[in-house]
């Protein structure tokens, strides 16, 4: 009897203690002391990467356009003028043996900015609509691509809908997938000083189930340009469209070409003296039967009394200082003369 008063005393006590030591240390006078291990290694997270495609020789995706072949192709050049909102787009294509790179150069006058809550049509950045030389039909051959100024890549490819054709979600695998990557211009997006951003976009064939290299290619080149960091609302330029296109249109495979020397294009050399002759929008180059809008300025007193293509007159086709007509397939030299009086046309 007294051996098990005495064992139920001592578990008692220990209880007590155990009490006692958890009181104290939920007050806080029992503290953990950690040991800190200075050190003066730096650490940078690795990014993992978003492809698994082999990259062909010779390109190396940075977001730098140093390579080499750049500088001897054809460059697609758009510039944009929204309300005064202001950006010029540059891209080309190499056309490589495992893929397609896109070469991409924006210089943006409005603010560029990322919001992860919107989607990346709607982010600052690149829409591009893709297909293959030689496709016809778009479904399953048209592509819509975004690249953000924040490196954020989406796909979709123009498939059959219930009521309308359009574009839905395209799925690849890691191994398949484009890479990509960015260089900012100015300073970060955050810091509000990002005037502009350089690309590389490496499409791998295997991405559209293709195993060789096309001829060449069919692009028409946009541009997204968030007009708020929270609300969706946007320019969305695509040049095609703006630029009054008959080569590109909607739900169509043919675009404006690339082949092996870049953008497919004819010279627009403009001369004028006494005033100026200006092309709508700002193009040096011609598309065969795309539309090309000339605008006529003389200086103050004078009129325009000779206008060449080619060396062919057509002052008498002028018409209220505008004068549309479209590619013909060559190199286009436009000269014009503005001389004091009247247009000798009236």
């Amino acid at each position: 009897m007294k051996k098990s008063f005495k064992r139920l005393a001592l578990a008692i006590a220990i209880c007590l203690c155990s009490l006692s030591v958890f009181a104290l240390t939920a007050c806080g006078e029992t503290k953990t002391q950690y040991n800190v291990i200075g050190t003066q290694d730096s650490y940078t997270p690795v990014q993992k990467p978003t492809s698994g495609a082999q990259i062909d020789d010779g390109i190396i995706l940075d977001g730098v356009l140093d390579e080499a072949f750049y500088e001897s192709k054809s460059w697609f050049v758009g510039h944009k003028n929204v309300k005064g909102r202001e950006a010029t787009l540059r891209t080309t294509a190499e056309i490589a043996p495992h893929g397609i790179l896109f070469g991409i150069d924006v210089d943006e006058g409005f603010t560029i900015s990322y919001n992860a809550g919107k989607p990346t049509a709607f982010n600052s950045g690149i829409e591009f609509y893709f297909a293959f030389g030689g496709e016809t039909v778009p479904v399953d051959n048209l592509f819509e691509i975004d690249l953000t100024a924040h490196n954020d890549v989406n796909v979709r490819v123009w498939r059959p809908g219930i009521f309308n054709d359009g574009y839905l979600q395209y799925l690849y695998s890691f191994e398949t997938a484009p890479a990509h990557a960015v260089k900012l211009k100015g300073g970060t997006i955050e810091s509000g000083n990002c005037t502009g951003y350089t690309m590389e976009l490496y499409l791998p064939y295997t991405m559209f189930g293709r195993d060789g290299r096309p001829e060449y290619i069919n692009l028409n080149p946009g541009m997204i340009t968030p007009l708020s960091d929270t609300e969706w609302v946007r320019d969305y330029y695509v040049f095609g469209g703006e630029f009054e296109s008959s080569v590109c249109q909607w739900g169509k495979t043919e675009m404006y070409r690339f082949d092996k020397n870049g953008f497919v294009c004819n010279k627009l050399n403009i001369t004028a003296t006494g005033g100026t002759v200006t092309e709508k929008y700002r193009r040096d180059w011609a598309v065969e039967g795309d539309p090309i809008i000339l605008e006529f300025a003389p200086e103050e007193g004078k009129a325009l009394a000779s206008f060449k293509i080619n060396g062919v007159e057509h002052v008498n086709d002028v018409k209220e200082n505008v004068y549309r007509f479209n590619g013909t397939g060559d190199d286009l030299n436009i000269v014009a003369e503005f001389t004091q009086g009247n247009n000798p046309k009236d």
